[in-house]
């Protein structure tokens, strides 16, 4: 909110939040969303929220599995060149086992972003605690 303060002033927050619904049914929920933009007429600012895998590392609080660090991979892959539907091809196994918990996050903000031609722009990424955590920018989006 820092961030936004900076360029905005008056606006209005609606928070949305994950649940145990599918990756599809997350993607979708993001499509709404943008319709409903849409069709008020009113410019949104997005943030899809959440960390990467907490399986980074065998001393971190929830140990090492080889799916952390291949799931940082690919998901800073995917989301660095703006492929956001490709977030939808993740298993929810392969997620479970990589300790991640922004994905559905992430398939959120993807379904606003559907269809859109975005430049996304790597801020920074790093795992100090064993868990990766990514900062990633979307310029001209809103």
């Amino acid at each position: 909110m820092y961030f936004i303060n900076q360029f905005y002033r008056d606006y209005k927050i609606v928070r949305v939040g994950g649940s145990g619904l599918s990756f599809e049914d997350h993607y979708r929920a993001g499509q709404i969303i943008a319709e409903a933009a849409g069709a008020l007429g009113r410019r949104i600012a997005i943030v899809g929220s959440g960390d990467l895998s907490h399986k980074l590392k065998t001393e971190g609080p929830y140990g090492y599995s080889p799916r952390g660090p291949e799931y940082d991979k690919r998901i800073m892959d995917v989301m660095g060149r703006g492929d956001f539907g490709e977030l939808l091809e993740f298993t929810e196994d392969f997620c479970e086992k990589a300790g991640e918990c922004g994905h559905r996050s992430f398939t959120t903000m993807a379904g606003i972003l559907d269809g859109l031609s975005v430049k996304p722009e790597q801020l920074s990424y790093e795992g100090p605690f064993g868990g990766g955590i990514r900062n990633l920018r979307i310029p001209g989006y809103g």
